[in-house]
């Protein structure tokens, strides 16, 4: 299985506009979001998938009652829009944590589409399965006991990290306790409250956003259950 970075690439080049004789200039294929702005909202029609260069991104819904559900974090190397495969409005909204640098991939659907685009196929359909485990890791996530909870969070965002090219020890959360809390369907208090405790057990090292792994085995057996 390829990992993000090459699979980040080949989706870039197989969706670009000269790959497809397209003439888009190369200035509009890249959009700069700032913190607090949406790359799209729920219910849009739009036809760019898009490719995250640098800064973190959230994707959540909002239920009719209001409640805010994070459906991913997504970074460097990660795709956000494959609704676009389908034709059809976009089912979540996202919006940048923080400066986002986003390479638009305005063909993407027009080149698994085209008659030699068997192998594309298969590149998407990778990125796709991708998110399909992160999503069914998150449906499972709020079975599990609170520390089981947070040491597959802080595990599984370390592998991300190092899929980017990034340190897998030291992690910077991309979002805050809050959010993070509600990503993982505890109450701010009790996360505050689990972190002090991985610390105090030497599992980690906490700096404001900062988590530096110092005990990955002691997370891994957590995790395990």
């Amino acid at each position: 299985m390829m990992n993000s970075s090459v699979l980040a690439e080949t989706l870039s080049r197989i969706s670009s506009p000269g790959t497809l004789g397209s003439h888009v200039p190369a200035a509009e294929l890249c959009r700069v979001i700032q913190g607090g702005d949406h790359l799209f909202h729920a219910g849009e029609s739009n036809q760019d998938a898009y490719l995250v260069r640098s800064g973190n991104l959230k994707r959540y819904t909002v239920y009719p009652n209001g409640e805010e559900q994070i459906l991913g974090l997504h970074g460097p190397g990660d795709v956000v829009g494959f609704h676009v495969l389908l034709d059809i409005p976009a089912q979540s909204s996202v919006v940048a944590l923080d400066t986002a640098h986003v390479q638009v991939l305005p063909l993407l659907r027009k080149s698994l589409l085209d008659a030699d685009g068997a192998g594309n196929a298969q590149v998407a359909v990778q990125a796709m399965y991708q998110e399909l485990l992160r999503l069914s890791r998150l449906l499972h996530i709020e079975r599990h006991p609170i520390e089981r909870r947070l040491s597959e969070f802080l595990l599984d965002y370390s592998e991300h990290q190092r899929l980017r090219g990034l340190s897998r020890n030291c992690l910077m959360l991309p979002v805050s306790r809050r959010d993070l809390a509600r990503f993982l369907g505890l109450a701010p208090e009790t996360l505050s409250r689990t972190f002090s405790l991985f610390q105090a057990r030497g599992l980690i090292k906490i700096d404001n956003r900062e988590v530096i792994i110092t005990d990955r085995q002691g997370l891994e057996a957590l995790a395990a259950g």
